[in-house]
């Protein structure tokens, strides 16, 4: 558009949408759900990736086939990603079904939890349970949670038309051009290229073997300028930081 940008950051997803309606923003790019019903003073733009909301578990514990299995656990979803409805939706079906939303925690937070066995279960969209598993490779999804939820930007109803409009074509755009794909894959590509074993041995590596090597590491970062953890992934790339390796 020929115009300088700023970026507003929120603390917490829940804030998102107050933010706009206040006029702190033009529009939100932020991985929000389209959720006509969220508020009739926000209207979203043209989807751009598809998510499916998950009930995530520790890999430790047994499996829930059903959200009945769950009557009695501790379930938790994070503000601000419009998944409450769902979980409404289930409390009025199931007698006995429970759910908490945490409002000052994000997803990756719930996750974290779900890996340390301090939370039984929380409910998030496939794709930060996806990014999360890289880290945390014993969480997984037992159950998909309604149909599949679409991403999109969001306005306020008070923004002209003319400005929707030009994120429609950019959108449209990119999606023919082949950018929006090749953004998708620079950012969730990697989670079905890496098997669990993979995550693994690289996430033993590095808790048992980087901690020898990483003052070295960082004394390389000031003589190079790079940042001392793209030398140790490019060192566990070529040798698993094995330090008799030899090209």
């Amino acid at each position: 558009l020929g115009l300088k940008v700023s970026f507003v950051l929120a603390d917490q997803a829940r804030q998102i949408l107050p933010a706009l309606i206040k006029g702190k923003a033009h529009f939100a790019a932020a991985g929000l759900a389209i959720d006509d019903d969220a508020h009739p003073d926000i209207r979203f733009g043209p989807p751009y990736q598809t998510v499916q909301p998950v009930m995530v578990y520790n890999t430790a514990n047994g499996k829930p086939s059903h959200p009945k299995d769950l009557i009695g656990g501790r379930i938790e979803v994070a503000g601000g990603l419009g998944l409450g409805k769902r979980l409404w939706e289930l409390q009025r079906q199931i007698p006995g079904f429970r759910w908490r939303e945490a409002a000052e925690t994000d997803a990756e937070d719930l996750l974290e939890k779900i890996a340390d066995a301090t939370l039984e279960y929380a409910v998030v969209n496939s794709n930060q349970f996806e990014l999360a598993r890289n880290f945390h490779p014993n969480i997984g999804t037992a159950f998909a949670l309604g149909p599949p939820m679409e991403i999109a930007w969001a306005f306020p109803r008070s923004t002209e038309p003319a400005l929707v409009q030009k994120a429609r074509e950019f959108f449209e755009r990119i999606r023919h051009n082949g950018l929006l794909q090749r953004l998708i894959d620079r950012y969730y590509g990697h989670v079905t290229r890496l098997s669990a074993m993979d995550i693994e041995h690289f996430l033993g590596r590095m808790e048992t073997v980087l901690p020898k090597y990483r003052a070295l590491f960082q004394q390389a970062q000031e003589f190079t300028c790079l940042d001392w953890r793209l030398l140790a992934a490019q060192a566990y790339q070529e040798s698993r930081f094995d330090p008799k390796a030899k090209s």
